[in-house]
């Protein structure tokens, strides 16, 4: 294993890549045609997929998975997580009153949308508690490839509002990353596995939507995080002798 670098190398690449792409991005606003738009958009929704569907291979037990989805959606779907961030950041961009090309409903549906591609996917999670575990900041820095393209596409639509995102990201990863050591000692590689697999699932569910697939408001299903360890917990104490 190895030692564990106090600079989270992988996730500053990562942000430092969206960063840029979203200035870029977002200078370029307005100059795309609606196909070109929709193209670029399609790609993106189609790369989500795939790597929701690569994340969510990594199951070890997909009892565990299918159960933390389902009680993290019913408690997500119960305390209306989505329409509470929603509603928070409509009135956020609506305090800014920024120039849009769409309504704010609109635009608020799809700031969350990539928000949730960039701070909860699952490639994301897992690497940074890849990074955090030991060093290896190979799979951030691969995904940073692809989030080139996403960034600089959703920019050219929301503008340099975007730039927020990075904020959040940062946040939750970082705190993945810093976490990861502490966590060591209390899960298991199962569990780990797992908990890529819910969040491959969620990246699967956000690429579905980007694609106009009717689907679940994947922000109701972060519970489902949460939930994985303490099932994979649990099943070891019962189950698994």
């Amino acid at each position: 294993m190895m030692e564990n670098s106090m600079l989270p190398m992988g996730i500053i690449i990562d942000c430092s890549v969206i960063f840029v792409a979203t200035i870029v991005g977002s200078l370029v606003k307005g100059r795309y045609t609606r196909e070109t738009f929709q193209f670029l958009m399609s790609f993106s929704g189609i790369s989500a997929v795939c790597i929701g569907v690569i994340s969510l291979i990594r199951q070890e037990n997909i009892s565990i998975v299918l159960f933390s989805l389902g009680i993290g959606l019913v408690i997500g779907e119960k305390i209306q997580i989505y329409k509470l961030v929603k509603k928070a950041a409509q009135k956020i961009f609506l305090m800014l009153n920024l120039e849009k090309e769409m309504s704010n409903e609109e635009y608020v549906s799809l700031y969350l949308l990539v928000m949730m591609i960039f701070c909860a996917s699952g490639t994301n999670i897992f690497g940074a508690i890849t990074e955090g575990l030991n060093g290896d900041a190979t799979i951030l820095i691969a995904k940073s490839v692809m989030d080139v393209f996403g960034a600089f596409t959703f920019a050219t639509v929301l503008g340099f509002p975007m730039l927020l995102i990075i904020i959040p990201q940062c946040v939750i990863l970082g705190m993945l990353f810093f976490l990861s050591s502490f966590m060591a000692p209390y899960i298991t590689a199962t569990a780990i596995d797992n908990f890529v697999s819910v969040g491959g699932v969620i990246t699967l569910v956000i690429g579905l939507d980007i694609l106009n697939f009717k689907s679940v408001n994947a922000i109701n299903l972060l519970p489902a995080l949460l939930i994985v360890f303490l099932a994979d917990g649990v099943a070891r104490i019962f189950f698994i002798h």
